[in-house]
């Protein structure tokens, strides 16, 4: 992989892990990019129908070429969301799966979260485990007899 591609798959964990909510409204005017609008609302794992709540926040102010670069931007965006990687990030971080992911490109979000549940699953498990065998030697110490 070249450097570029490690910086790009960085800036989209980032965005995934750190943004997880998208802000829900918008400038509602020729300054706003609804190309890069569409790509952050699937990228930060939100529904392609969060541009209605901006359809409605921004009325007659709309662009008319808004929806279709706000598409665009979504499907760049999602094809970049919906991977192996950010289905095992989403998952071991115990977020919820958000079904977003389009039919001919969710097998591998699907399989990299859940092969992260199960590996998200079974360290809690150990983790708990280890917090009980702790708690039990804990309690053994109090209770054991004391030397004089």
């Amino acid at each position: 992989m070249n450097k570029k591609l490690y910086i790009f798959a960085f800036i989209n964990i980032f965005i995934l892990l750190g943004c997880k909510t998208t802000a829900e409204s918008v400038a509602c005017d020729t300054s706003t990019n609804w190309f890069e609008v569409g790509e952050q609302t699937a990228l930060n794992g939100k529904h392609v129908r969060t541009f209605e709540k901006f359809k409605n926040q921004c009325g007659d102010t709309l662009p008319s070429t808004a929806k279709s670069n706000y598409l665009d931007g979504y499907t760049k965006g999602i094809a970049n969301y919906c991977t192996y990687k950010s289905g095992f990030d989403l998952a071991m971080n115990g977020l919820e799966n958000p079904n977003i992911c389009p039919f001919e490109i969710r097998r591998e979000f699907e399989k990299g979260y859940q092969t992260a549940k199960i590996a998200r699953n079974e360290k809690l498990k150990r983790a708990e485990h280890a917090e009980r065998e702790r708690a039990r030697r804990l309690s053994q110490q109090a209770n054991a007899p004391k030397k004089q």
